[in-house]
Parts: C-alpha cells; sequence; structure tokens
C-alpha cells in the first residue's frame, strides 16, 4: 500500500481553492485513510464549511468541495459515517434556503436532500408513530435498536425543517407529516 503523505490542515487551507481542489484529486481517499485519518479529513471538512461563508454570497465551490469529503468520508467508512452524511444535507438545506433550489446543480438539488431522507430510514412513519407511544424505558428495554433508529429519524428530520423553513421550498406532504412528529421523537 501506498501511504499518503497528509499536509497540515492549516497550511493547505492557506493556499487558494484551485491548490486544495488539486490536491483533494491526487491525494484520493481509501476505507484505510478512513480508518487512520479520519479526524484529519473531519478537520479539513469543518475549514472548507468556513470558506463557503465568507463572502455576502455563499461560495458555491468551496460547499461542493466541502460537500465531497463529508461524502467520500460516508462512502469510506465501514460502516457509513450518518454524521457525515446529515452534515453534508444540513449544508445543503442552509445554501438552498440562501441561494434557492435548481435541480440541475449538484448543491442545490432538494431531490437529494428528499431522497437521503427517504433511503435511510430505519421505520415507517407508522411504525415511528406506534413506538413513539411507548416510554423511553420502554423503548430501551423492548426496541433497542429502535430508540438508535428513532434518533437517527429526528436527525434527518432536523434538515428537513431546515428546509422547510427557508420559504424556498414548499415540502411534499409526506415530508410535512414526518415533520408534525419530529417534536415527540427522542
Amino acid at each position: 500500500m501506498n501511504e499518503f503523505a497528509f499536509p497540515d490542515v492549516e497550511q493547505l487551507m492557506k493556499q487558494g481553492i484551485v491548490e486544495v481542489k488539486h490536491w483533494l484529486e491526487s491525494a484520493g481517499m481509501s476505507a484505510s485513510d478512513f480508518v487512520k485519518h479520519g479526524n484529519w479529513w473531519s478537520g479539513l471538512a469543518e475549514s472548507t464549511r468556513t470558506k463557503i461563508f465568507q463572502e455576502s454570497q455563499p461560495n458555491m465551490e468551496w460547499a461542493q468541495i466541502t460537500i465531497s469529503i463529508y461524502e467520500n468520508m460516508d462512502r469510506y467508512s465501514s460502516t457509513g459515517c450518518e454524521a457525515c452524511m446529515t452534515s453534508s444535507m444540513m449544508l445543503r438545506a442552509k445554501l438552498i434556503n440562501m441561494s434557492g433550489p435548481k435541480a440541475d446543480n449538484s448543491v442545490l438539488d432538494i431531490q437529494k436532500i428528499v431522497d437521503w431522507f427517504f433511503e435511510g430510514l430505519p421505520l415507517t412513519r407508522q411504525e415511528t408513530e406506534t413506538k413513539m407511544k411507548l416510554s423511553l424505558k420502554q423503548l430501551a428495554d423492548l426496541y433497542p435498536n429502535d430508540l438508535v433508529g428513532l434518533r437517527k429519524i429526528k436527525n434527518r428530520l432536523n434538515v428537513i425543517k431546515v428546509l422547510g423553513d427557508g420559504n424556498k421550498v414548499l415540502l411534499e406532504e409526506e415530508l410535512n407529516q414526518w415533520l408534525n412528529i419530529r417534536d415527540k421523537l427522542p
């Protein structure tokens, strides 16, 4: 295996966007990189994220870089990285609220968020509503995995809520029905 040298994040970020993009293209990422250097990639994602909002209008090139880092972290994690994808989708939602939706734009396409929300649901809405009738203790005792799943649903709904609160998007009825139960989730 060819060991790649990871630069200091602060030094890398002092370079321009072209240099950072070039470094990322040449660095690539593998599953072993994520295991060994996951914190480094997280730091880079957060550093690139700050570049997005330095001007009056969001910088979509930095946004694309940040999203690709989050999504690669998810892709190369052996178990997936739900927090990475939530961060990616939350960033998309905020940018859509600022710039408006654009179906042909990889950052501003609402459908990416909607698909992510539904594809990763561990329970249906009806199953969720049934489980919510139980106390936290009952859930923990009877359905410990579902308790984690309910929290995952709430985290995903937080992204949908941001998207809906921005007044740039009219949410479909199914998403609104999910949002109606969001505050009752653990």
